[in-house]
């Protein structure tokens, strides 16, 4: 059972070290980031190891499309608002006077302004769907090994998870009132512990049972 024992490692350390960055990712910053990459390297070749064990690529094939899809596409969304806003940014710092937010649309015009609003609005939606969609490959692949490991933690940790995303997406489209902050760190501390559980899934799981044969009937002759 060396690749059962390995992949339980592996995703055990890797869930710890995810959460240890999370935790910690105001303080050590950039490299909080690196070293959730490397705990999410660690689960997926863990949740690999597990795939082939249970004989179920859906394990795998949903968390890899998981991590890509959670992290490819706000980081693409991300580096389109950032060259979206260049112009604006780079007219208020070469201004020799501050720019207040009201006259921004004096400098670059009414449509053009409206346009970076439109695409602005655009980027955050498509972080959000798909925040929501990684949630989801992400809880049926952990389902899907809950079931055939037998071990409940694995389904626990995805559900939670599942909620983690729905309460920043909730929080996110009601931030303009108090209660959408209260529910954006509610989906926080619900994330945190959706790693808690994953790193007790790791732990807890048992290696299969062999299956049980039934013994032979003696065949009689006449």
């Amino acid at each position: 059972m060396a690749d059962f024992d390995t992949g339980r490692t592996l995703g055990l350390v890797g869930s710890i070290l995810v959460l240890v960055a999370l935790i910690f990712s105001f303080i050590i910053g950039f490299l909080g980031f690196l070293l959730q990459l490397v705990g999410l390297i660690l689960i997926l070749i863990s949740l690999h190891t597990f795939s082939n064990i249970y004989g179920e690529r859906i394990i795998f094939r949903d968390a890899l499309l998981s991590v890509l899809i959670g992290y490819g596409v706000p980081l693409a969304a991300l580096i389109f608002l950032f060259i979206l806003l260049i112009p604006i940014g780079f007219t208020i710092v070469t201004s020799a006077r501050p720019i207040p937010p009201s006259r921004i649309e004096d400098l670059f015009g009414t449509q053009i302004t409206a346009s970076i609003i439109l695409w602005a609005f655009i980027a955050i939606l498509a972080i959000l769907v798909a925040l929501a969609i990684s949630a989801y490959l992400w809880y049926r692949a952990l389902n899907t090994l809950s079931i055939r490991s037998g071990e409940k933690f694995f389904r626990w940790a995805g559900l939670t998870y599942l909620a983690f995303a729905v309460s920043l997406i909730v929080g996110v489209v009601t931030a303009v009132i108090l209660i959408g902050i209260l529910v954006i760190f509610i989906g926080i501390l619900l994330g945190l512990t959706s790693w808690v559980l994953l790193a007790i899934a790791f732990y807890e799981i048992k290696p299969p049972q062999p299956p049980v044969q039934a013994p032979s009937t003696p065949v009689v002759q006449v």
